[in-house]
């Protein structure tokens, strides 16, 4: 198994920016300028996140995790048998299994566990990133609820399954997204809908009261047309030359992590490829200030 730096570097490369109506041209990717604080807190997060994987710590596991969390994992095995290839939702009351007899993450020496961290992106509230430990990786959104950075979102990869993304599986998951947000900038709700699943979790961090209690606004998969057929009947941007700016991640042949800048905001996927056909499966979006639309 590739180690978590490499593929980092591997997947990280795709940086595409196009109008929303011309041909994807994959470009050499620009750096990004990570917050430095966000990018700390993230990573003890992740780091403290594996260790109480392999110390059996089931609480510790709690606190790090937000309890409303879209874990997720592709398979095809359904009670115990072989199904057709689908995404199951890890609940949160699944990390009490954590230090159980027969629990394989568990060690004896955790200190000396996998905790390779990457910090793909921070924004001002939320960051994309991922964690390899002993026997997964885990893609991992990342927000900030009153003080504290928790997992939002989490697409859990068993390690002995990740194999190498094609050009193809690039290509493919590139022209997803590009689909995704030219559906709101076309007014096309079923084709903004199409390109998720109908588990989609697509959410972002929003402040009640003082500003100090923040809360998920969730969009659902039902929603997801809805807002399709409308948003931009208000913005009106330009179909054929809004922003749409396409980064890639992590890819392997099942599984990506990747974001995208449109003209108002900017959202970081969970993509997964299900009997095939990729999907969005889960998304943390936020909203640019004004003074950076363009459209």
């Amino acid at each position: 198994m590739r180690s978590l730096a490499r593929l980092a570097c591997v997947s990280c490369l795709a940086l595409t920016t196009l109008a929303a109506g011309a041909q994807a041209q994959p470009q050499t990717a620009d750096p990004r300028l990570l917050d430095a604080d966000i990018e700390s807190a993230v990573t003890d997060l992740l780091k403290g996140y594996a260790l109480d994987r392999y110390e059996g710590d089931a609480a510790g596991l709690k606190r790090a995790v937000h309890h409303d969390a879209a874990r997720r994992l592709v398979t095809d095995v359904y009670w115990g048998q072989p199904s057709d290839e689908w995404i199951r939702p890890l609940a949160y009351d699944l990390l009490d299994a954590a230090g159980a007899p027969g629990d394989q993450n568990k060690r004896t020496d955790p200190q000396n566990g996998t905790d390779e961290v990457a910090v793909f992106d921070t924004a001002t509230v939320s960051a994309s990133a991922m964690v390899e430990m002993d026997r997964t990786i885990e893609l991992v959104h990342a927000v900030e609820f009153e003080g504290e950075w928790v997992i939002a979102d989490a697409l859990v990869i068993p390690k002995e399954i990740a194999g190498e993304a094609s050009d193809e599986d690039r290509a493919q998951i590139e022209q997803l997204i590009r689909d995704y947000v030219v559906g709101f900038y076309e007014i096309d709700g079923d084709k903004v809908q199409g390109t998720c699943h109908s588990g989609l979790s697509k959410r972002s961090v929003e402040h009640a009261g003082n500003g100090t209690m923040g809360y998920f606004r969730q969009i659902t998969f039902e929603e997801i047309r809805i807002l399709g057929e409308t948003f931009n009947r208000h913005f009106n941007f330009n179909p054929t030359s809004a922003r749409c700016e396409v980064e890639i991640y992590y890819a392997d042949d099942k599984h990506a992590a990747a974001k995208v800048l449109a003209a108002s905001w900017f959202d970081y996927f969970h993509i997964a490829k299900v009997e095939g056909e990729w999907t969005i499966v889960n998304i943390i979006f936020e909203g640019l200030p004004e003074d950076q639309w363009q459209g």
